[in-house]
């Protein structure tokens, strides 16, 4: 009787074995796939993003900070930086926000009581 046991008990841990293969081969599926999708379509984004970064460096344009701060100084001359310069002073003058007191703003509600 004990060599009786012994096969089925062995085709039995076989089709354990064989059921758990299964079941590890679709949580593979069914997580590695989502996975490898992801994973493709960042890299397809990541050389998209830096095809376009070489475009528009070639056509001569700001890509970050420093590149920008050059391209500042490159396109605006003094006199207009120094224009700009005299707005911001003229804005920010004593004359120039006494005459604004009492002006209301759109969307600002200070000292309303409701």
């Amino acid at each position: 009787m004990a060599s009786d046991a012994s096969p089925k008990s062995s085709s039995s841990s076989k089709r354990t074995l064989l059921v758990l293969m299964v079941c590890l081969g679709l949580a593979v599926l069914l997580c590695g796939g989502p996975l490898t999708w992801w994973a493709a379509r960042r890299s397809a984004a990541s050389a998209d993003v830096a095809e376009r970064r070489e475009e528009i460096r070639a056509r001569g344009l700001p890509i970050d900070d420093a590149s920008m701060e050059a391209f500042r100084v490159q396109t605006m001359g003094q006199g207009k930086s120094e224009r700009w310069m005299n707005v911001l002073e003229e804005i920010e003058s004593t004359a120039f926000q006494n005459s604004c007191r009492g002006v209301p703003v759109v969307g600002v509600t200070v000292g309303v009581v409701g």
